[in-house]
């Protein structure tokens, strides 16, 4: 069988060296080239946000930056009127050491929802040279025993936290989950990071500001 190098171009990306994150225009990962990566390896193979109970649809895809990008959903969640009344911002960002998300849930409804989130994380240890190859399936990925592992050696550290919620461990998969209660018009944030950091990349990144292009 014959392999194919996955190609970008309808993929949306963050990007922070050594960092990036590759995904659909729906925030989701899976497939290709998709995932997190640190420095020349892939250490995320997929990432899925669910909402209990409810559809979560996505409506737009928002690039603020090259370290940004936004990804609007709407929940089905019943209501008087067909309009979607509760909405999900998942904000993406690529940092110098990893990758974090802001989910804020907003509500229209006039009375009190209560909205269960959770992301499901699958945790990879890929090289970008396969990956490039077009070996994109998963090899045999960590299997840590809890949030923070190292995907390579002793040289390599990842991390999940999540603010305001809960992480769970399950065999090669990271799960969070967040319970979300919305007084009548409310809105409520919760966060999640993964740090990354490989002591043996040949580069580093920098928190420096860009520079400025001169005034002619």
């Amino acid at each position: 069988m014959s392999l194919t190098q996955p190609f970008l171009a309808h993929l949306s990306g963050v990007f922070h060296a050594p960092c990036q994150a590759w995904s659909r225009h729906d925030g989701a990962m899976g497939t290709g080239a998709e995932g997190i990566y640190c420095g020349d390896e892939r250490i995320v193979r997929s990432a899925r946000l669910s909402a209990a109970s409810h559809e979560l649809r996505h409506v737009s895809t928002q690039v603020r930056s090259a370290s940004e990008v936004a990804f609007i959903h709407v929940l089905t969640v019943p209501a008087d009127v067909v309009d979607p009344l509760v909405t999900v911002h998942q904000v993406r960002r690529a940092r110098l050491d990893g990758i974090e998300e802001e989910l804020r849930v907003s509500s229209a409804l006039g009375e009190a929802v209560g909205v269960s989130l959770e992301l499901v994380l699958g945790l990879d240890r890929t090289s970008m040279d396969r990956v490039k190859n077009g070996d994109t399936a998963s090899g045999e990925p960590p299997r840590p025993g809890e949030p923070t592992w190292s995907w390579r050696d002793e040289d390599t550290r990842a991390a999940v936290s999540a603010d305001g919620g809960r992480v769970t461990v399950r065999g090669s998969e990271v799960a969070l989950h967040w319970e979300v209660d919305l007084a009548p018009g409310d809105e409520a944030t919760v966060r999640w990071r993964l740090r990354a950091s490989d002591a043996a990349a040949p580069v580093v990144g920098t928190a420096a500001a860009p520079l400025s292009p001169p005034v002619l």
